[in-house]
């Protein structure tokens, strides 16, 4: 329970309560005073008999809450400048609401506004923390909400569990509607549908989903109209009939659609100009992605473009855009197709990159019980300043074959890979020391290498000399010049069989040394008991014993 000089339960009132003006000194002393004053009395209530001194117990509990209120007048938190506390609410609900239309409770910040009748009183008059409403509040709290936000634009959400009374209320505020979700199965769109042929003056975001999968609603040509004049973003998943060629679009800034179709794609690009973030994803096959698209089109607005298709579409899509150096690209490209030509990503797209690349790559394989197993290959390519482009190719392999994801891997980023200057590697390792000394030695600007390794079958092979082989040849035979920093982590026990990779580690370290590439970091092996760890900041030297 949270305690305040102005009482635990006071009811909510609409004028502010005045900040008593309290003295600056002796508040530690206060503290402590009330604080022993507070415990003597909890021990006293311990020791009463609660069939014989009920008069007593209520007596002291109700001191108690006295000297707590005490306290808390003391508390710093109870002087806050409104203005301050203002925004500090503001920040809560932007945090709470970054989570966006299924956050499960948008309320939650409310908890804080409980503490004292100053705090509530400060939310009350600041309108902005009462603007986001949702169709799941209850016809009290959203009443209050549309009271308090006055006269302030509105972010609606109409979504699952649906109540046609609130929509109702909700939607006698189209004047005020800046934001607009709906997020509902398809018989409570049918219930909607008629509210959106009224006009929407304000409206800048509007998100329309449908949750029935497989299913679409229809958006006519006066829906689309009445939403669309000042609208900068849009996200459509399950909508069909939008007439894209019929409307004047050029406002639009962001484009969300979920249920793409390659056979519409010329028709968004040639409606919406000044698009500046693109998403588009498809969960199910589309016969027209296997359609040529050969026309290109250059979006000199765009700053970001996020894909997530087939490894064709991915492909064709890329290949007809003309893209600035600085879009940042996000693409998720599944069905790889591992026997024939196709790269993905045109190499124009990789050699913007600068002259040091960061390569995140994470490789697994996922059977879930079923035959065959899939593949899952994900990488990251970025600078500080330029492009980050993340890919995701996923794909049949029924014998997981890591040489294959490998193969797959080098040639997906061998426009960069000689300029990877970062190399972080986490996931299924390869048991074959050439896959890893054929990576390492095509990166002669390497600095920092960490991988994160597991085995493929999970079992136990720290005393397996051929797999402790491999990993000696590939730690110390395609180490670049240039590496500063070398984390390589082996889910595995020690055994007697490191002690020779310790061996070696040392006398690389000191050769390194000797030569002026000295390294700064190297730490292999588990994090709480690592086989070799060297620091240069240690005043201690690598030893040439190898110590078990």
């Amino acid at each position: 329970m949270r305690w305040c000089w102005c009482g635990p339960f006071t009811p909510l009132s609409d004028s502010p309560r005045p900040s008593p003006q309290l003295p600056q000194t002796s508040v530690s002393n206060g503290f402590s005073s009330i604080d022993a004053e507070i415990k003597q009395l909890e021990r006293a209530i311990k020791l009463f008999d609660p069939h014989y001194d009920d008069a007593a117990i209520h007596q002291s509990t109700a001191s108690i809450v006295t000297l707590k209120r005490k306290r808390n007048r003391l508390a710093p938190v109870s002087r806050i400048p409104p203005e301050i506390l203002s925004i500090i609410f503001q920040y809560i609900v932007a945090e709470i609401d970054g989570g966006g239309w299924w956050d499960p409770d948008p309320t939650s910040w409310r908890n804080g506004t409980a503490i004292c009748s100053d705090w509530r009183a400060v939310a009350l008059e600041t309108p902005n923390l009462w603007t986001l409403v949702s169709s799941t509040y209850s016809r009290g709290n959203l009443e209050f909400y549309l009271l308090y936000s006055k006269s302030r634009h509105l972010r609606v959400r109409i979504t699952k569990p649906y109540q046609h009374e609130n929509a109702v209320i909700l939607f006698q505020h189209l004047a005020r509607i800046k934001e607009l979700v709906i997020n509902v199965p398809k018989e409570s769109w049918n219930a909607i549908l008629p509210f959106l042929h009224n006009n929407f003056p304000v409206l800048i975001d509007a998100s329309l989903i449908l949750l029935t999968y497989g299913e679409n609603i229809v958006i006519g040509e006066s829906v689309f109209r009445n939403l669309s004049p000042s609208l900068r973003r849009l996200s459509l998943f399950g909508m069909t009939g939008v007439p894209w060629r019929t409307q004047d679009l050029s406002n639009l800034l962001t484009l969300v659609i979920g249920d793409f179709s390659a056979a519409h794609f010329y028709t968004l690009m040639d409606a919406c100009p000044n698009l500046q973030h693109i998403s588009l994803s498809m969960d199910r096959p589309d016969p027209s992605e296997h359609s040529i698209l050969s026309r290109r089109l250059p979006l000199h607005s765009l700053r970001s473009l996020s894909l997530s298709l087939s490894a064709t579409l991915c492909e064709q899509v890329l290949h007809c855009l003309d893209l600035r150096d600085d879009v940042s690209l996000e693409l998720n490209c599944y069905n790889y197709p591992t026997h024939s030509h196709i790269t993905i990503l045109p190499p124009r797209l990789l050699s913007s990159l600068s002259e040091e690349v960061s390569l995140d790559i994470a490789l697994e394989f996922n059977s879930l019980g079923l035959d065959p197993s899939t593949a899952n290959l994900r990488f990251t390519a970025s600078t500080s300043v330029v492009r980050r482009v993340e890919v995701g190719a996923r794909w049949a392999s029924p014998h997981s074959d890591v040489g294959e994801a490998f193969r797959i891997t080098v040639k997906l980023t061998e426009s960069i890979i000689d300029r990877t200057a970062f190399f972080t590697f986490s996931g299924v390792c390869p048991e074959n020391s050439q896959i890893w000394v054929d990576i390492l030695t095509r990166m002669p600007q390497l600095q920092t290498l960490s991988v994160e390794c597991c085995t493929q079958d999970g079992d136990d092979i720290s005393d397996d000399p051929v797999y402790a082989r491999w990993l000696i040849d590939a730690l110390t035979s395609g180490i670049s010049p240039r590496l500063r920093v070398l984390r390589w982590v082996q889910w595995r026990k020690r055994g007697r069989i490191w002690l020779r990779l310790r061996m070696k580690l040392t006398r690389m370290v000191r050769y390194r040394m000797d030569v002026g590439c000295p390294l700064d970091v190297v730490v292999v092996g588990e994090p709480s008991s690592p086989i070799f760890e060297y620091y240069s900041t240690s005043d201690t030297m690598p030893s040439d014993r190898a110590v078990p």
